[in-house]
């Protein structure tokens, strides 16, 4: 792992001297990921931020030799490189100067925000998990097993499938692969690795804010770390900026004059981001589990999880965001006039 200074990340001048991911083979560079799939290969790492600055090559122990080519590695079992695994376990010993690097690149969440999304969650799941009690035609409540990611089949359908599974194809999942089996065989794994986790791990996701715009792509709203479970919220996102200066003259017919213009928009910047990171926050806890579901599969971290996902997510929320804001900044400077005028 290696952290270019940034002489070098904004110099234009020498090869590759942008953040990527490579493998390297006796003093040789394969497969380097750059351009596009940078951050992709990056966030693989557990990198949420400042994906121009960092350098990760891995190294394999298991290497026959390279293709004719001589651009990817042959390992021993014909496999390819698994980035996601070597990520994950690169992740979970995270050095500190990088979580430092990091969290220089980016701002942290302001105000209680964390506590009151959780609360807000909270009271949908328990209000669905309510709903899923249904009654039946006898009028009594039905008994359903949860599964991760998605709804349980009902008895009468799981009776039906058994019936016309040898005549019919079997179901496949988002990825194309054989659904039941797939599915089976990544729950048996999902659980192994919990086993060794806290039960009360947080499935809420962090949220940092890109101040400049050099983290997250131009033109989107946010960018999620599966591997750090990290999201990156854009502060330059033209939605965003157009609601704080919304905000702003939204929050100005409210207050007393002798606040100042400076307060005024810290206190409006506030109040947005904190239902811009609820709608990203809701985004992540609602879909990820979604991995496992056979209509979706893993391919959620790539289309509802994806940048554009997170970005419809928030745009999607547009009047009931705007709403809560208002609501919101009239409980503030409500108490502030009453302030200001005794």
């Amino acid at each position: 792992m290696v952290a270019l200074g940034e002489d070098i990340a904004a110099g234009g001048k020498t090869w590759n001297n942008r953040g990527h991911v490579a493998a390297l083979y006796q003093d040789e560079l394969f497969e380097v990921r750059t351009g596009p799939s940078r951050t992709a290969a990056l966030k693989d790492f557990g990198i949420y931020a400042g994906h121009a600055g960092v350098v990760i090559y891995v190294e394999p122990t298991n290497v026959l030799g390279a293709n004719t080519s001589r651009t990817a590695l042959i390992l021993k079992g014909g496999t390819p490189i698994d980035y996601g695994e070597i990520g994950a376990a690169f992740a979970e010993v995270m050095p500190d100067e990088l979580l430092a690097y990091m969290a220089g690149q980016v701002s942290a969440e302001q105000g209680d925000h964390r506590r009151a999304i959780k609360r807000n969650l909270k009271e949908v799941e328990e209000a669905l998990d309510q709903a899923r009690f249904r009654r039946g035609q006898n009028g009594k409540p039905g008994s359903y097993e949860t599964e991760v990611g998605g709804r349980s089949p009902r008895t009468d359908e799981v009776r039906s499938r058994s019936a016309t599974s040898s005549s019919s194809p079997r179901p496949q999942d988002a990825t194309g692969r054989v659904g039941d089996e797939y599915l089976r065989k990544a729950r048996e794994e999902m659980e192994r690795r919990l086993r060794g986790q806290r039960a009360d791990t947080d499935p809420l996701p962090r949220v940092v804010w890109d101040e400049t715009g050099n983290t997250v792509p131009a033109g989107r709203a946010a960018t999620y770390t599966r591997t750090s479970h990290v999201v990156t919220a854009n502060a330059t996102f033209d939605f965003y900026r157009d609601l704080v200066n919304w905000g702003v003259q939204e929050a100005k017919s409210r207050v007393a004059s002798e606040i100042d213009d400076a307060t005024l928009r810290l206190i409006c910047q506030d109040e947005i981001r904190r239902w811009f990171e609820e709608a990203l926050a809701s985004a992540i806890v609602a879909l990820r589990p979604m991995a496992y579901d056979a209509h979706w599969g893993p391919m959620v971290y790539n289309t509802g999880l994806s940048d554009e996902g997170l970005t419809a997510a928030v745009m999607s929320h547009r009047w009931l965001m705007m709403s809560a804001i208002k609501r919101g900044l009239a409980g503030r400077l409500g108490r502030l006039k009453e302030i200001s005028v005794e």
